[in-house]
């Protein structure tokens, strides 16, 4: 999300957020998300799959409500090629710092990048409740840890981390 956000910041020059998990933030709007798929042993990782979309050259009348084009950010049709280039040359850089110095290291920009910390947020957790639903749990996202979890307080002053959810601003 990171190295994403860096390069449609670098082609817009306006700054992009990141709403915990996998969406990028332009103008409190969201401009394009993040879809990862993982497959692990107990302790192994076997391959994870990345895949984003962005809304590049779009019309208001053919986006989502509360959705955004990078066309309509800056006002003309942007060039895909060049920003392609851009973001995977931004996400070969932030992927060789994880490696070189986890993500430990990203952890400040991805703080400040966040659209949702310091808000009261509904995370609607992947652990599913008695009939199959999800489970939701209200609280204030406080944090995305040295892990890259979320760290939400509940009105009981509990903290308890989520991995993966989907969220919701109260």
């Amino acid at each position: 999300a990171i190295g994403i956000a860096r390069a449609l910041e670098e082609a817009t020059g306006q700054r992009v957020g990141i709403k915990w998990p996998n969406d990028l933030i332009l103008n409190e709007a969201k401009l394009g998300g993040i879809l990862t798929e993982l497959q692990a042993e107990q302790d192994r990782l076997q391959y994870v799959i990345v895949g984003f979309g962005i809304n590049v050259n779009g019309e208001a009348e053919g986006l989502p409500s509360g959705a955004i084009s990078l066309k309509q950010a800056v006002g003309h049709p942007v060039n895909r090629l060049p920003l392609i280039r851009g973001i995977l040359e931004a996400l070969e850089r932030v992927y060789g710092q994880l490696q070189a110095q986890g993500f430990a290291s990203l952890q400040p920009e991805w703080r400040e990048r966040s659209t949702i910390l310091g808000h009261r947020v509904k995370v609607l957790s992947q652990s599913r409740l008695p009939g199959g639903q999800a489970r939701a749990v209200v609280g204030e996202a406080v944090d995305i840890d040295a892990e890259g979890a979320l760290v939400l307080r509940h009105e009981t002053g509990v903290q308890e981390r989520f991995t993966a959810g989907d969220i919701i601003l109260c």
